[in-house]
């Protein structure tokens, strides 16, 4: 049996946020060198910061698996960081 992992393309400038409408995140490929906070919005409309300023390297993938519920949430990249969201 062979499992492909795939996901759509979510482009993050430098120092930016964007929402994501999906309920799932595959993971961030960096392109500049930073940190990355990835958030959850509840369904009771508060939010939830799972990943609080991570640090991340111009060219890694870095997988994150998580389940973020049918709110999605948002990604932020800060201190130059940039790069692709796999949703």
């Amino acid at each position: 049996m062979v499992e492909q992992l795939r996901w759509n393309p979510l482009p993050v400038a430098a120092n930016s946020t964007v929402q994501i409408t999906s309920s799932r995140i595959g993971g961030f490929l960096c392109t500049a060198t930073g940190t990355l906070t990835l958030v959850r919005n509840n369904e009771d409309g508060t939010t939830t910061t799972l990943i609080n300023a991570m640090s991340m390297t111009a060219g890694q993938w870095t997988f994150i698996p998580f389940y973020l519920g049918r709110n999605g949430g948002s990604v932020t990249t800060a201190t130059n960081a940039a790069g692709i969201v796999g949703v």
